[in-house]
This record gives C-alpha cells, sequence and structure tokens, in this order.
C-alpha cells in the first residue's frame, strides 16, 4: 500500500515527466500548488483533495466600496461585493469544472473571500490523478511554475 506521501511524490513525478511546471506548498506536507493565471491557484494535497480557489483580499474590496471613508459595511455585504468581483472569473471556468465532477463551495474570512472547486482524487492511481490534472491545465491554458 502505497502512503499518501508517495502517492503525491508519484503524482509530481508523474506531471514533472509530461512538462508540467509545479511548485510545492510551504505547508510542510508536500503538496503540490499550480499557478495558471492571475486570481486562481490550483491545489492538490496529500489526502487526495484537489482544490481550485478563485480569491479575493476583503481589505481591497473594503477599500473599493467604502473608499476613504469610516463606513462600516456588514461581512454579508462585503461578500456580496467579493462574490459579484469573482463572478467573471468563476463564471469562464464553472461549468467545466461542474462537468468534470468539481463540487463548489465558499470559504470566507476577515481577510479573504474564496469560492473553490474541490474534487477528489484519492482512489485513483498516481498516473490517473496527473492525467486529470493535465486536462485541467491544458483546458485553462497552461501551468506554470514558479
Amino acid at each position: 500500500m502505497t502512503s499518501k506521501q508517495d502517492w503525491l511524490r508519484e503524482v509530481k513525478n508523474s506531471l514533472g515527466q509530461r512538462g508540467m511546471s509545479l511548485r510545492e506548498y510551504d505547508a510542510g506536507d508536500g503538496s503540490i500548488q499550480f499557478t495558471w493565471e492571475d486570481g486562481y491557484a490550483l491545489h492538490l494535497g496529500t489526502d487526495g483533495i484537489l482544490t481550485c480557489s478563485f480569491k479575493v483580499d476583503m481589505e481591497e474590496i473594503r477599500m473599493l466600496v467604502s473608499g476613504d471613508t469610516t463606513e462600516d459595511l456588514s461581512e454579508d455585504e462585503l461578500c456580496r461585493v467579493a462574490r459579484e468581483e469573482l463572478r467573471p472569473m468563476v463564471d469562464r471556468y464553472r461549468r467545466r469544472f461542474m462537468q468534470t465532477g468539481f463540487e463548489e463551495g465558499v470559504e470566507s474570512d476577515r481577510d479573504q473571500y474564496a469560492i473553490v472547486f474541490t474534487k477528489s482524487l484519492a482512489g485513483m492511481t498516481p498516473h490517473e490523478a496527473s492525467e486529470e490534472l493535465k486536462k485541467l491545465s491544458v483546458s485553462s491554458g497552461r501551468a506554470s511554475g514558479s
């Protein structure tokens, strides 16, 4: 039985052989994080969960909405504005993610608002998982590392 770390290492090796650039996430767990375009990131952790996050900084939203005023906006209002800010980018990819088995959700705190798509790759072999990632990168345009 392959450990989760070994599985992820094999996925990384398979992606490298396919010419995909990637960078390791600094969480200390060996996760893979991809950068495709500004505004969103793709992450594969040792748990086999593939996550695509479209994020916006809540401080930027506060400044966008209230400018230099000291108006205190409700968190609900800020989240609504953040959702609208992300809508064009998310709408561009939502159908593709939903058609390939991703589930959509929201993560929000004081610092950021994110629309998140998740899919489990845990039952796949490392080769199958890397093929799934390769399909996503090809259909989105490119995958690059830093």
